[in-house]
């Protein structure tokens, strides 16, 4: 089954770049919510849970690039979020290796290959 994906909200949009094979595409502030993280059944490196957060018009085949937000700092340490995050069909998936207790604010840019 297609795993269960978490409206974003846009912040910024601009239109592709005139060389629409690389580059700058949109950006967006996210929150990827504490009850979207569902347990792996393979780990990723030490991360058993993952949460995908819906972003239209999203694909696999761009390249995201994100940061989070230091007002849960201290929850994004003890859930030990990745450093790393990836594109899904329709979304953006992120990593951790204990679910975070607390929604946690994004802020994720998305660039053509």
């Amino acid at each position: 089954p297609a795993p269960e994906l978490h409206p974003a909200r846009t912040i910024t949009t601009t239109n592709k770049l005139l060389q629409p094979a690389s580059g700058y595409y949109r950006s967006y502030d996210l929150t990827i919510p504490a009850a979207g993280w569902k347990e792996m059944a393979k780990s990723v490196g030490r991360y058993w849970y993952s949460c995908d957060v819906a972003i239209e018009g999203c694909d696999s085949s761009y390249v995201p690039m994100g940061t989070l937000t230091l007002d849960t700092a201290g929850e994004v340490e003890k859930a030990n979020l990745a450093t790393v995050l990836q594109t899904v069909e329709g979304g953006v998936r992120f990593y951790a290796a204990i679910p975070p207790k607390v929604n946690i604010r994004a802020f994720v840019t998305l660039f053509a290959k």
